[in-house]
């Protein structure tokens, strides 16, 4: 009796992965663009929160990202390349946009005060990526 108990019990665990990959091939190509498991929203949240508190470093960068999770440039890529649909560098990008929008509206910080804030050595470069992202200079961008 404990053999077949035994028996049923490996042929059950040798089954398991089975299963799992009979789940993920039913899933339509759209649920698993949009798919995201709790070890992605973690990375995403810590990738997050790191570029946030390191905004006004002149040295942020992709490099300092891997050394900080201590992974590859191409890991790096590939997972908020698959989690977001952005490169590394657009991810970075977009969160300094948006951190400039929210300045501008609800601060009096000069276009340059802000550039030095979100680590700008130059506030003209600044004001140009600026103009790139919203088709707008950060001037016009205030007072609309």
């Amino acid at each position: 009796m404990k053999k077949i108990i035994y028996y049923i019990a490996i042929s059950v665990m040798c089954l398991l992965p089975f299963s799992c990959s009979l789940e993920e091939e039913t899933r339509t190509e759209v649920e698993k663009k949009n798919y995201m498991n709790n070890a992605d929203e973690v990375f995403l949240k810590n990738l997050t929160d790191f570029v946030l508190q390191h905004l006004s470093d002149p040295e942020m960068s992709v490099n300092l990202i891997t050394k900080h999770f201590n992974i590859s440039r191409t890991l790096l890529y590939m997972n908020v390349k698959r989690i977001t649909d952005q490169t590394p560098s657009n991810f970075i990008l977009n969160i300094k946009m948006s951190q400039a929008k929210k300045m501008l509206l609800t601060t009096s910080m000069t276009s340059s005060e802000i550039a030095d804030q979100l680590g700008y050595c130059n506030s003209n470069h600044f004001s140009r990526q600026f103009k790139e992202y919203y088709n707008t200079t950060p001037g016009k961008f205030r007072k609309q």
